[in-house]
């Protein structure tokens, strides 16, 4: 069905048709949508409270950006103190412009802006470690595990209450559904709209956007005229996410709103098996102190193999 002449909420020339609400919006109205939604969310769920600091995630690509542009203007009035982490990975040709991205995005809202790189953290960038690990399959591997690690390191470090990431409805029905094929019922259970765990060293992350679908955010992007980086990871298409991005999307297309009735339902699931793993008990890994389920973090077990 394509869209109708005018928006639904105003009757302006229509920009979007929105299939699984049936309603068309101008490009005004549907930027205003999106960040109810995002209030609401916040709201709802008491993401981000008065007095706190938080710290966004942001790589430049235009989910954090769009993340940051909202949650920014929302909490700008409260007594909320705001800053930006932006990860170099050390990817040839590829992160200079979302990190030129993201000092901009700071900058225009008079952030502090902090750059963390993978070379000067862990002395190697994940050129690098592909080189030495002789293939690329492990990238997105050895990228989210090292990311998480600093992202963590670092909001505790410069006193985040809460860390934000700009994940949307499509990352989080992808990670529910690979939690599901690989039998992770731990991870099922700490997703929702709150990363919760209980640990001092730990700092809760909060994904405001997490409702919303990729194609959306693009468009605000668009009509919010937000620069962002649009280019692909050269890695990313090892990753078997891709696989379960190609169906959710098949699924989608056939039948809107199947994306955010699978997380709904997820959201159940993990609800209910929450209460499973109330108590599982961190420790802090024996290597860097950051904390863990066993003895050695992840993210050290993996720099072992290069070292």
């Amino acid at each position: 069905m394509a869209a109708v002449d005018g928006c639904s909420i105003c009757g302006a020339k229509a920009r979007y048709f929105q299939r699984y609400s049936g309603r068309s919006f101008c490009g005004r109205c549907f930027t205003r949508s999106l960040r109810k939604r995002v209030r609401k969310e916040i709201r709802s769920n008491n993401l981000i409270k008065d007095g706190e600091h938080i710290l966004f995630a942001v790589s430049g690509g235009k989910d954090s950006l769009a993340c940051l542009d909202m949650v920014y203007d929302l909490e700008k009035k409260r007594n909320v103190d705001m800053a930006v982490l932006t990860i170099d990975e050390g990817i040839e040709g590829y992160r200079p412009d979302g990190i030129r991205a993201a000092r901009k995005a700071a900058e225009e809202r008079k952030l502090d802006f902090h750059l963390i790189s993978f070379d000067n953290e862990f002395g190697i960038g994940l050129d690098s470690i592909l080189e030495r690990l002789g293939g690329i399959q492990k990238a997105c591997t050895y990228c989210g595990v090292l990311r998480r690690w600093i992202l963590n390191r670092y909001a505790r470090e410069l006193g985040a209450d809460r860390l934000v990431t700009g994940h949307n409805l499509d990352d989080e029905t992808q990670s529910a559904m690979l939690n599901l094929i690989r039998g992770d019922p731990a991870r099922l259970a700490r997703s929702g709209p709150e990363y919760l765990i209980m640990h001092p060293k730990f700092i809760p992350r909060v994904k405001p956007l997490r409702g919303i679908p990729g194609r959306e955010i693009l468009l605000y992007c668009l009509f919010r005229g937000l620069d962002v980086h649009t280019a692909t990871c050269p890695y990313s298409e090892y990753d078997m996410r891709n696989e379960v991005r190609s169906f959710l999307n098949r699924m989608e297309e056939n039948r809107p709103t199947s994306k955010s009735s699978f997380l709904s339902t997820t959201n159940r699931l993990a609800s209910a098996i929450a209460s499973r793993f109330e108590g599982t008990e961190l420790k802090e890994c024996d290597n860097c102190g950051e904390p863990t389920t066993g003895r050695i973090c992840k993210a050290c077990q993996l720099l072992k193999t290069i070292a």
